[in-house]
């Protein structure tokens, strides 16, 4: 009989250093995706005036922490680009192409749903949100307008194609370059042990107004993305 309960003892003892030895606090992950921005602005008062989304490339490394039972925090780097189509087309059309880089710094708070990656393996989803900041590095414009358009547009079919680089030490457009933001959105996963693959769609408000105080009119003017990404993590311990 001793015999047995030293057995019993044992094997729970083995499956409490199994699970010691499979659970994890930390892990690190990266991931890459489309984003699809649009500039948020009334544009009602100009006729046949439009901004469209247009697509771009996003790419993150960050560090995610599980506080207690399912819920973690994380944080990161990330770099996305916030581009967008602007056209008008009354009379003899015309567009401008923006591409925007930018550089952010996300914190979200999550919550895991069906399995807990860091204790077990399977299948796990986490709806999640958070704030970010970020830095505008830099914005190009491409595209065309008519000639005679500051002198009165009379639609002779008479373009300026340009291809330009904004110099942001001049500023000539009172832009800002550090915004805020909110978000929020949903991760889809698997655990294979320390080693988890995603999906996820979030979706990005801005909170700042894109010009200065000194530029700043009644109209709001912010960008708004959503971004699909796939994504690798590693845990660490």
């Amino acid at each position: 009989m001793r015999k047995v309960y030293l057995s019993i003892a044992l094997g729970f003892c083995c499956q409490g250093i199994l699970a010691q030895q499979s659970s994890y606090r930390w892990k690190v992950e990266a991931e890459a995706g489309v984003s699809c921005s649009v500039l948020d602005t009334d544009v009602s008062g100009l006729s046949e005036t439009y901004y469209k989304v247009r697509p771009g490339f996003t790419a993150a490394i960050g560090a995610e922490y599980n506080i207690v039972d399912q819920l973690a925090v994380g944080a990161g780097i990330r770099f996305i680009q916030r581009d967008y189509l602007y056209q008008n087309l009354g009379g003899d059309s015309w567009n401008t192409r923006y591409n925007n880089n930018f550089i952010s710094i996300p914190l979200h708070v999550g919550y895991y749903l069906l399995h807990n990656p860091y204790h077990e393996k399977g299948l796990w989803i986490k709806p999640q949100v958070g704030i970010y900041y970020e830095y505008f590095t830099s914005m190009h414009t491409k595209g065309m307008y008519p000639m005679n358009i500051m002198e009165g547009y009379k639609g002779d079919g008479t373009y300026i194609r340009y291809n330009t680089t904004y110099d942001f030490r001049k500023n000539e457009n009172h832009l800002r370059r550090s915004l805020f933001g909110g978000e929020a959105g949903i991760k889809v996963g698997y655990s294979f042990g320390r080693i988890d693959g995603s999906i996820g769609y979030n979706f990005q408000y801005g909170f700042s107004h894109i010009y200065q105080e000194k530029a700043r009119t009644s109209k709001t003017a912010r960008r708004n993305s959503s971004v699909i990404t796939a994504g690798i993590a590693y845990k660490l311990f």
